[in-house]
């Protein structure tokens, strides 16, 4: 029995002796793993590993929203394509107008499904479009009607259209959403395509918020912000600009309804006595350069000093003292507005006060620096038609304008159409109720893992 086991404990001994350094390298590593085992747990179930975390500007509701989040969930009955026209969505085999452009008729795809499981019919259609009534034909077909054309009508329904709770068409399903005072917190989403990765959306109030989140690592990607606040130092970030040419632009905007600035001169004056950009965001008008109505040959009021000064001239009482307000409700603009304040008093011997103002726009001011939106349309009867009062700030009154805005909106062929948006811009432009200045820049910013 001794014997034995003084064999066995001189078989070990020479076993581990051979064989000690694999032993040691084995505890090692092991203790290694158990130690750091958490830390591994951690980093597999990192969310950015999974899980895209994005940023967004702003406060939503489920209703409300960016387009782009909601086209991820869920499908409307059109696509805008990138110069404005409007295609068939994947929820979509057909549609055509009727009746002079008065009735839709939309043929739904079969073998489309909710994300709960449930078949896709046209009853689930419920755009709510003013003076239009939708009319369910079948399961599958589905009639839009209207009092009177509106050729407008289509990218309207680009709209995605949801169940309740988020419930889509789309290629990302919603998880989870978590709320703040009413508004979306987080939107959590997951795609049905098993290569594509998670998202979850977080949503701030403001920019400075959105930057601490970033910096603190809540979020790992931000979308189509103005100002990076010096991002570009902070560790392992990029920072991708572009315009925002499909969106918005800078402009000056005339009160047409006040004296002096109701002298047609005076505005294209003041428009000449205005420097700039000679770069790729220059903006000349309030359709998007990529439209398939942009019109690239309308007057370009470049900056001409002398031109300005034979506009002024007689135009005004010398005597009278011309004093005018520009007024900007972005703090950010305050330095564009002095430099244009700057070349107005050079160029035309005026007065010129910037005021910054808190709150709404006052309808009654002078001269306004703001940003104007671009529809993906190009029918913008609500921004310059005589009628719209809430809505064209600079209460413009042009019989010509009106006109082709009404066209506009009531033709069917997109040769007539473009032929009318283009006289559009010619006329707008002559007319100057605005200076058109510059695309702004946004920009995305990511993390690099």
């Amino acid at each position: 029995m001794l014997k034995t086991i003084r064999f066995r404990i001189d078989l070990y001994t020479r076993f581990i002796k051979k064989h000690f350094l694999v032993f040691t390298l084995g505890t090692i590593i092991g203790f290694s793993i158990f130690i750091a085992q958490k830390q591994i747990i951690r980093f597999i179930n990192t969310p950015s590993l999974k899980t895209e975390n994005i940023a967004v500007l702003g406060l939503y509701k489920a209703n409300n929203l960016p387009l782009l989040i909601s086209n991820e969930i869920s499908l409307g009955l059109t696509d805008i394509l990138p110069n404005g026209r409007a295609t068939a969505s994947a929820a979509v085999s057909s549609w055509n107008t009727e009746d002079e452009g008065k009735t839709y008729r939309f043929q739904i795809k079969d073998d489309l499904y909710w994300h709960s499981g449930e078949a896709f019919t046209a009853e689930d259609i419920d755009y709510q479009i003013s003076g239009a009534t939708l009319e369910v034909v079948s399961e599958k077909e589905i009639l839009i009607k209207l009092k009177e054309s509106f050729s407008p009508l289509p990218v309207a329904l680009e709209k995605p259209i949801f169940k309740k709770s988020l419930n889509g068409l789309g290629q990302y399903k919603v998880d989870k959403i978590t709320f703040q005072k009413g508004y979306i917190k987080t939107l959590d989403i997951s795609p049905l395509d098993s290569n594509l990765k998670k998202k979850r959306y977080s949503f701030y109030p403001n920019n400075r918020d959105l930057i601490w989140a970033y910096k603190l690592g809540e979020v790992d990607q931000i979308q189509n912000i103005s100002d990076t606040q010096n991002l570009a130092s902070w560790p392992n970030t990029e920072i991708h600009p572009r315009l925002d040419t499909d969106g918005r632009y800078l402009a000056i905007f005339f009160n047409t309804q006040r004296d002096p600035l109701t002298n047609k001169r005076i505005r294209q004056a003041l428009s000449y006595a205005t420097p700039k950009t000679n770069d790729n965001n220059r903006c000349l008008g309030p359709i998007s350069p990529n439209s398939w109505a942009y019109n690239p040959s309308i007057k370009k009021y470049e900056f001409d000093i002398n031109h300005a000064k034979e506009l002024f001239e007689g135009e005004i009482n010398p005597e009278d003292p011309f004093v005018l307000n520009l007024v900007t409700t972005v703090p950010e603009l305050l330095e564009k507005a002095e430099s244009i304040k700057k070349s107005w008093e050079e160029t035309l011997g005026i007065s010129v006060k910037v005021t910054l103002q808190s709150g709404q726009i006052d309808p009654d001011f002078e001269v306004l620096l703001a940003y104007g939106s671009i529809p993906k349309d190009p029918d913008q009867y609500s921004f310059w038609h005589s009628t719209q009062e809430k809505t064209n700030l600079t209460g413009l009154n042009n019989p010509r304008v009106d006109k082709l805005l009404e066209e506009g909106r009531l033709t069917q062929d997109s040769q007539e159409r473009k032929r009318i948006y283009q006289d559009f811009q010619k006329f707008l432009l002559e007319e100057s109720p605005v200076i058109f200045l510059s695309f702004p820049e946004i920009y995305t910013v990511t993390r690099e893992n």
